[in-house]
């Protein structure tokens, strides 16, 4: 079993290209060697997914894009992504792949979307404002461990 999950791994560095960069360097851990492996993992996941990089979207600050990716170790991987558009408005999307979010992550099986009113967009960005998500630490080190969370252990 082990060697299936690093013969996928392999398989899946072949395939990642350069303009399938997800994370800058250092936005998963501050351990080089982690942080590389993490990023890997994700990015063959939202591959997987099919979802685009939000890299772009950071460099023009007039877009919003949010991304929930949900990576179960033995079942389905999940993204849902809501993009903001400028007239306030945002599309909700809504992807499923059919492996596993420890291991392979398979192919995308479903894939939705629809569109949120504005009062629904604002209702959601006000979710984000009081809970001072941009505040939150970047990742979390317990133990020895760094876990990438919103959430801080005190």
């Amino acid at each position: 079993m082990r060697f299936e999950a690093f013969a996928t791994a392999l398989l899946a560095a072949a395939v990642l290209s350069a303009k399938d960069s997800y994370f800058p360097k250092a936005a998963l851990d501050n351990n080089d060697r982690l942080d590389a492996t993490r990023a890997h993992w994700y990015s063959c996941q939202l591959k997987a997914l099919d979802e685009p990089s939000l890299l772009d979207a950071i460099k023009d600050p007039s877009l919003q894009a949010y991304r929930f990716i949900w990576l179960r170790t033995f079942h389905h991987p999940v993204a849902v992504r809501i993009e903001v558009m400028a007239d306030g408005t945002a599309k909700l999307t809504a992807k499923v792949a059919s492996g596993a979010g420890g291991y392979d992550p398979g192919k995308l099986v479903e894939n939705s979307s629809r569109l949120l009113t504005q009062a629904q967009t604002d209702k959601f960005l006000r979710k984000v404002d009081r809970t001072e998500f941009w505040k939150l630490p970047g990742y979390d080190h317990v133990v020895g461990v760094t876990a990438r969370s919103g959430l801080s252990r005190e």
